[in-house]
This record gives C-alpha cells, sequence and structure tokens, in this order.
C-alpha cells in the first residue's frame, strides 16, 4: 500500500536490468538493459502499487523474457522499442522456445499437445494502447506485421487424444478473455514445418510449405463497440508445398454468424506425388510411385456440421505403393497384394485417355472435436477421393 500522495509529470528509468519472480511457480519476467519513460504518474495514498496511473511514453529493451509457469516454453523479443508518439512498437526478433525436444515435451503432456518453436523477424506493431496490453489483457491494434517468420511444429500421436469440443474461428476470437480488435496481421517469407509421430509408424512423417505469405483480417470480439453485422473475419495464405507446388487459399466468415460459417477458395498446382512421400509413408503406409499432380481447384461452404462444394483434381499417372509402417518396406506378398487392390480401385489419370475431365462434389461432415485446419483438409480430401476412387 502506497502511503502518501504524490504525482510525477516525468519517470525515467535508464540501463535498468530487472527480474520478477512469481511466488510458487517457474513464471518468471526478466528485461535486461532497458530503458522505460513514464509520463503523468499519479500515486494515490492507501491504493495498491498495481493501481498507480501513468502513461507510457518511451520504451527501449535489449531483451525481454518471458519464461512460463509450466517451466516449458521461453518466450523472448530482442530489441523492442515503442513510442507514444506514434503508438508503434518494433521488435527485431521474438521467439518461442520450447525447453525440452520434441519427444520429452511430449511426455511432459498428458494428451496430444502440439509443441511449437516459432521466429519471427522485424515485426512493427501500429497504433496499439500499450498499456492495456500490459494491465487487461486488451488487444486493440490496427496492424502486425513479420517481416520473415518460422514455425516447427511437433505433434506425437502415440499419446492419448483429449476428447472435447474444439472451437472454430470465430468462437475462438469470442472466447478470448479480454476485448480483441487487430485491423490486420501480416506475415511473409515464412516457412512453416510440421511434423507427427502416427500412432503405427517407426518413426515421424513430415510436411513443409516455404516461401509462406499469410493475412489475417478483421480478428474482433467486442459486439458493442467494434463489430458490425457485415464485418467478415479473411484468412488467406500462399506458399510452395514441400518447397515445390503452388499453394494458396482464402477463408471467410461472418464474425456474427452462429453457425460459424465460412466459405474457402484455393488451389495446389504443379507437383509431383512422389514430393508427399516424407508423410504419406510415415502417416499412411502409402508411397507414390510417380505421377504428377496438374492441379486441385475447390471451393466449399462450411459450418459447424458440414461441408459442401465442387472440387476439380487433375493428374497424370497416379500410382501407389503399400508400405509397412514398421519397416517401410514394400515387400512381402500382403504389401504386393494390396498395392495391386489399390492400383485396380484408383483411376490413373484426370481426364482418363480419349475422355471428358471429371469433377467431383466435397461433402464432409465436421468431427466437432477437430479444429479449423483438419475439418479444411478433409472437406477437400472428400473431393479428392470420389475424383480418383473408380
Amino acid at each position: 500500500v502506497i502511503p502518501f500522495h504524490s504525482t510525477c509529470q516525468t519517470l525515467t528509468f535508464k540501463s535498468v536490468s530487472l527480474t520478477l519472480k512469481k511466488k510458487n511457480s517457474s513464471q518468471q519476467t526478466n528485461v535486461e538493459n532497458g530503458n522505460l519513460v513514464l509520463k503523468s504518474v499519479l500515486l494515490q495514498k492507501d491504493s495498491l502499487l498495481s493501481s498507480i496511473n501513468y502513461q507510457i511514453h518511451d520504451v527501449n529493451f535489449a531483451a525481454f523474457n518471458y519464461f512460463s509457469s509450466d517451466s516449458l516454453y521461453t518466450f523472448r523479443a530482442d530489441h523492442l522499442l515503442y513510442s507514444a508518439g506514434d503508438s508503434t512498437i518494433h521488435v527485431d526478433s521474438f521467439f518461442s522456445i520450447p525447453t525440452l525436444e520434441s519427444y520429452a515435451f511430449a511426455r511432459m503432456q498428458p494428451y496430444q499437445t502440439d509443441r511449437i518453436y516459432a521466429a519471427f523477424k522485424n515485426i512493427t506493431i501500429k497504433q496499439c494502447d500499450l498499456k492495456a496490453m500490459i494491465s487487461t489483457g486488451d488487444l486493440d491494434i490496427s496492424s502486425i506485421y513479420a517481416d520473415t517468420f518460422l514455425l516447427d511444429i511437433f505433434r506425437d500421436r502415440r499419446r492419448p487424444f483429449l476428447h472435447k469440443k474444439r472451437p472454430l474461428f470465430q468462437d475462438l476470437l469470442f472466447s478470448y478473455p479480454g476485448v480483441l480488435s487487430i485491423d490486420s496481421i501480416n506475415a511473409h517469407h515464412g516457412k512453416i514445418k510440421y511434423t507427427e509421430h502416427d500412432i503405427n509408424a517407426s518413426k515421424p512423417g513430415v510436411i513443409w510449405f516455404s516461401d509462406v505469405t499469410a493475412m489475417i483480417k478483421h480478428l474482433y470480439n467486442d459486439t458493442t463497440t467494434v463489430v458490425r453485422p457485415n464485418d467478415t473475419l479473411i484468412v488467406a495464405a500462399q506458399a510452395l508445398a514441400m518447397g515445390k507446388g503452388k499453394i494458396q487459399f482464402e477463408s471467410k466468415g461472418k464474425l456474427s454468424d452462429t453457425l460459424n460459417t465460412f466459405v474457402t477458395t484455393g488451389l495446389l498446382e504443379n507437383i509431383p506425388f512422389a514430393a508427399f512421400n516424407p508423410i504419406l509413408v510415415q502417416n499412411a503406409s502409402i508411397a507414390a510411385l510417380d505421377g504428377h499432380l496438374d492441379g486441385i481447384y475447390f471451393n466449399f461452404i462450411a459450418d459447424k456440421t458440414i461441408a459442401h462444394g465442387d472440387l476439380i483434381f487433375r493428374y497424370q499417372d497416379l500410382h501407389l505403393l503399400k508400405v509397412d509402417s514398421e519397416t517401410n518396406s514394400s515387400k512381402g506378398f500382403k504389401n504386393r497384394l494390396i498395392t495391386s487392390v489399390l492400383n485396380r480401385k484408383i483411376l490413373d489419370h484426370n481426364p482418363l485417355p480419349d475422355d471428358t475431365l471429371r469433377y467431383a462434389t466435397i461433402h464432409f461432415e465436421r468431427d466437432p472435436e477437430k479444429m479449423y485446419f483438419s475439418y479444411m483438409l478433409k472437406s477437400i480430401f472428400s473431393g479428392i477421393k470420389e475424383t480418383v476412387m473408380k
């Protein structure tokens, strides 16, 4: 409790290094070589230290570190600058660093949990209320931009799965405990790598995307002052799948829609099927021998329960090989038999020689225990399956 009343026009801290630890917890925050300027500081007698009134004027931290209470992550921001003049934060780099390697991290979790290493460079956060971010967690921001980024995600599916309903994007926004008002987030020159150890696989499968550009617009959850009936959440990205094939998509959904309806369009073009073997062999016990994916083009509408739409899948010389999930070998009578049956059931071209192009419909009932990207991918796969199966 503050024992006296005091006001201060300007309060300056220079070259400060400090560490704040939460009692009976591993949670810790530290600042390295920080400069901080506060304006209009007001201390009321008999008030708590946490209730001091102030305005943040300038911030210059060489490094800012936060250690999570479960000791599983370190979050670090290097060379963080803020000026009240333009209400903009500049950060040279931001890292989310797991403290354990992939399998040790998975063993620490009671259920399947994504381990995420993230790195973002040259970040600009414009027109932000820094004081509200610190004191209440409210995110009132015009735009966030990152020039370069890396996401490296690992999941061990041999761990138990937590059965519960998962929200779609609109519900995620409204579940945020504070005010969320971000006009746009843009990230460029990115790479996303996803590694998954399937329950029956001897080693993990991997899929990656390079040259990623991603954009999210209209992240609002304040229906009283921000959200209008025509506000639309937009999620879009483009990249090179496995560093080879062009992939892009865009999803749009009305924030006020209680059914969480969204419309998705996109494509994947010009990539050999064998490029996906690093994920197919381990996670599906199938390898693509040869063939070429000329293009997948999709357009569908989905809500909380069902997705439906249209898909075109053009391809050549699709031939699949059954492999053993433990040895990754295609030898043995059982594997050869399954390979033969599998290839007899699929059509190896679209269009077939001297035939017209086949069109497919997308129809998929959502598993409420899966998130948005799983829902989107399985909806697209329903159209792919209809195209290739006899």
